[in-house]
């Protein structure tokens, strides 16, 4: 499904021209740094990092103490990353098109708000956990004890793109089939019940 990520020039100039509050001023990113305390506290190293649908890179300027590669389309990469935090390791990838074995070189696998954009959830989220070979950090995902569901949102620009909420039932069942275990459970929004923040790891950590 062609949303709006493939729209090469208007998703660029609107990421681009963005003026969210930055990462670590945001709302939700307690949740997050609450995933890495949690790493911390299993083991107190430098991990490598590969944060799936990057954007423009802003994790890795955060998370500079570890060792971080972010990873998205193309012209994402390109136009935003690569301009907005060019001290970042990038290289390019589309989930519908490319294989996932390369997850394997890396300690963490980061889903910030990028799950909940895949219409094929499932196949996604199988690859990965196939392939992932300690950690999962999957931010800002709807969840929802409903059915599946899709839906349109607007992202940068007004444009409009899929988002997707997550039978929690079925998500556990995934995860517990491909090995994983569910380490932490968080709202990633404090006063939002749908938006979750999971911190998985494969059980033979």
């Amino acid at each position: 499904m062609k949303t709006a990520w493939y729209d090469e020039e208007n998703i660029t100039k609107a990421m681009a021209a963005s003026n969210f509050a930055k990462l670590e001023d945001s709302e939700h990113f307690s949740s997050l740094k609450q995933c890495f305390n949690e790493l911390t506290k299993i083991e107190d190293k430098k991990y490598s990092i590969l944060d799936l649908g990057c954007g423009s890179g802003e994790l890795g300027r955060v998370m500079n103490e570890h060792n971080y590669t972010g990873v998205d389309l193309p012209h994402v990469i390109d136009k935003v990353a690569k301009i907005k935090n060019p001290q970042n390791n990038y290289f390019y990838f589309d989930a519908n098109k490319n294989n996932f074995d390369f997850l394997k070189n890396y300690d963490v696998i980061i889903m910030n708000s990028f799950l909940s954009e895949m219409p094929n959830w499932y196949v996604i989220l199988s690859k990965i956990l196939l392939n992932a070979k300690k950690f999962i950090i999957i931010h800002r995902q709807d969840m929802t004890e409903k059915n599946s569901f899709l839906r349109d949102y607007k992202t940068y620009g007004g444009l409009t793109t899929i988002n997707t909420f997550i039978n929690i039932s079925d998500f556990e069942k995934l995860i517990t089939f491909n090995n994983f275990k569910i380490n932490l459970n968080i709202n990633s929004f404090k006063n939002n019940n749908t938006k979750k923040t999971f911190l998985l790891s494969k059980k033979e950590c």
